[in-house]
C-alpha cells in the first residue's frame, strides 16, 4: 500500500526533512493544445527519493487560502508569440463551501521509500477565470505553471470553532518538530490556442431583445410572460446556444445580476445563427424554472428596471474527469470563448392586490376536539380595482395551512371561484367548501402550537400568496 494514513501520531526516530526527501511533479490529463475556458486537469504526484518514510500533508479544504496547511499556490507565465512572458496573476482561490477542514493532521500520508504517490488531481482552468487581465480568453501562446506547496507549521484543530489542543499529537501528528518549508514542483506546459472570434466580438455581434406582455405589468404571483430573441446583427454566422442546451439565462434587477440560471445535464451544442436570424426564447418557462428562489424574493410590488442576461460560461458537462472528451465534447461551442448579453432595460410594473389572512376567531381548546372553524377564519380579500379568477377546474385553488394544532392542513378547490374588485371570501365558514378540518389527534407526537400561517397557490403561478404569521390564544 503507497499510502497509510498515520493521522496523530508522532513520528519515530530522526525529524523528516520533506523538502530534501521529496520531489513534487506535475502530470497533464487534458490536451497540451487547449483554450483557456476549456478543464485544464493536472494530477500533482510526490515521489519519496529517500531510504527512509516520509509523512506528507495532502491538500484540505482551506490550503488554498492559506488557512490549513499546506499552502498551495499555482505560479505561472504566459510566453506570447513576440516572445514577451508575463507572469500569471493567479491569486487566491475561493473556499468550496466557506469552511475548511481545520483537522490538517487527518491528512497526513506516510511515502514509503522510492515510492510514488498522487496527492490530488485539479482543474486549474479557473486561473484564468480569476486572473486580473481585461481579457483573459484573448490569450495565446505558451503557458508554463508550477505548483508551490508551502509547509507554515500553523496547528492543527479538531474543527475551525474549537482552540488548538494542547497534545502536540494533536497539533502537528506525524509532522511534530518538522521545520516550515517550501517544495516547488516541476513545469506543466500548456499551449493556448487562437480564438477564431473574441468575447468582445460576440457581444457586439449578438444582441438580446426582450419583450413584456400586457405592457410590463402583472401580478406578484405571475410569471413574466413575454418574448426573449438572440438575434444575429453581424454579417457572419456564429454558434450559439440555447438555455436548454448548456447556456445560462438570467434577470437583472437593482443594477445587480441575480439568478442566473441553465440546465444541466444536455448536450452542449446549438444552433448556427446566419445573418439576420433569432434565436426565439420562451421568456414564461424560463422564470417558471429558477427554482432556486422564491418569488417573493425576487419580485417585490412596486416598479423595476428589468434586463435579461444571456450566459455562455464556456463550461461542458463534465462527470469523469478520466474520460474528457476534448474538443468533441463541446460541439460547435469548442471555439467560442464565454461571453455575456444583456438586453436593454425594460420597465416592469409588479402589484399584488390578494390578501390572504388568518384571523384567530377564539381560543384554542387543548382538551377537546374541534373543527377549524371554531379557532380561525382564512380570509382572501381582493384590494384591486380588478376580478381575481382564483379557482377553476381546470387549475384549482390549493390551500395550505398551518394551524394551532400543530399539523399543515392541506385543501384543494376545483370549482369556479372569482373573487370581485374590494370583495373578500371567508373560506373557513363556507361548508361548500370543505375548508374546514377536525383537529388532528396528537397522540403521535405533534404539539400544539400558538402561531399559525396560511398560503394560496395555483397551478400556472410562479409561486404562492401567503399570509402573515398569527398567535393563538391556547386553553
Amino acid at each position: 500500500m503507497l499510502a497509510l494514513l498515520i493521522a496523530g501520531l508522532c513520528w519515530q526516530g530522526t525529524v523528516p526533512r520533506p523538502e530534501r526527501d521529496m520531489e513534487l511533479s506535475l502530470v497533464l490529463k487534458t490536451p497540451v493544445r487547449t483554450h483557456p475556458w476549456w478543464p485544464i486537469v493536472v494530477e500533482v504526484w510526490v515521489e519519496n527519493r529517500s531510504t527512509s518514510t516520509v509523512p506528507i500533508v495532502r491538500e484540505m479544504d482551506g490550503s488554498w487560502e492559506g488557512w490549513v496547511e499546506p499552502f498551495l499556490a499555482w505560479r505561472g507565465t504566459v510566453t506570447t508569440a513576440d516572445g514577451k512572458s508575463n507572469p500569471i496573476p493567479t491569486g487566491a482561490h475561493a473556499a468550496r463551501c466557506g469552511n475548511y477542514a481545520s483537522n490538517w493532521v487527518a491528512g497526513i500520508l506516510a511515502v514509503p521509500p522510492g515510492e510514488r504517490l498522487r496527492l490530488f488531481d485539479k482543474d486549474i482552468h479557473d486561473l484564468f477565470r480569476t486572473a486580473t487581465w481585461q481579457h483573459p480568453w484573448n490569450l495565446q501562446g505558451s503557458v508554463e505553471l508550477r505548483l508551490e506547496y508551502e509547509y507554515r507549521a500553523q496547528p492543527s484543530r479538531p474543527s475551525q470553532w474549537e482552540p488548538t489542543p494542547a497534545a502536540e499529537e494533536l497539533r502537528f501528528g506525524a509532522f511534530s518538530g518538522v521545520a516550515p518549508f517550501k517544495m516547488t514542483s516541476g513545469p506543466v506546459v500548456l499551449e493556448l490556442l487562437p480564438c477564431p472570434v473574441s468575447a468582445e466580438e460576440l457581444e457586439r455581434d449578438l444582441v438580446l431583445e426582450v419583450e413584456i406582455e400586457n405592457g410590463g405589468r402583472f401580478f406578484a404571483w405571475e410569471p413574466l410572460r413575454g418574448r426573449a430573441r438572440l438575434r444575429n446583427v453581424s454579417t457572419r454566422t456564429h454558434p450559439v446556444l440555447h438555455p436548454e442546451r448548456g447556456a445560462r439565462i438570467g434577470f437583472t434587477l437593482a443594477s445587480r445580476l441575480d439568478y442566473p440560471h441553465g440546465w444541466m445535464g444536455a448536450p452542449p451544442y446549438g444552433p448556427d445563427l446566419a445573418p439576420g436570424e433569432a434565436l426565439e426564447i420562451p421568456l414564461e418557462s424560463v422564470f417558471l424554472r429558477l427554482t432556486c428562489i422564491k418569488p417573493s424574493e425576487l419580485w417585490v410590488t412596486g416598479s423595476h428596471s428589468l434586463r435579461l442576461v444571456y450566459v455562455w460560461d464556456g463550461d461542458p458537462v463534465i462527470q469523469d474527469y478520466e474520460r474528457i472528451d476534448l474538443p468533441a465534447g463541446y460541439g460547435p461551442m469548442a471555439d467560442v470563448p464565454p461571453f455575456m448579453l444583456l438586453s436593454s432595460e425594460v420597465q416592469i410594473e409588479v402589484v399584488n392586490p390578494l390578501v390572504v389572512e388568518l384571523v384567530p376567531r377564539a381560543p384554542v381548546p387543548l382538551d377537546r376536539r374541534y373543527r377549524l372553524s371554531e379557532v380561525l377564519a382564512l380570509v382572501l380579500r381582493n384590494a384591486g380595482e380588478e376580478s381575481l379568477e382564483l379557482a377553476s377546474t381546470e387549475a384549482p385553488l390549493g390551500i395550505d395551512l398551518c394551524a394551532p394544532d400543530g399539523w399543515c392542513h392541506s385543501f384543494e378547490i376545483a370549482r369556479p371561484l372569482v373573487l370581485p374588485p374590494h370583495a373578500e371570501l371567508e373560506l373557513t365558514s363556507d361548508p361548500d367548501l370543505g375548508i374546514d378540518a377536525w383537529r388532528v389527534d396528537e397522540s403521535v407526537g405533534v404539539q400544539p402550537r400558538n402561531r399559525g400561517e396560511a398560503s394560496v397557490r395555483r397551478k400556472g403561478w410562479s409561486g404562492s400568496v401567503q399570509s402573515r404569521q398569527v398567535a393563538f390564544e391556547l386553553r
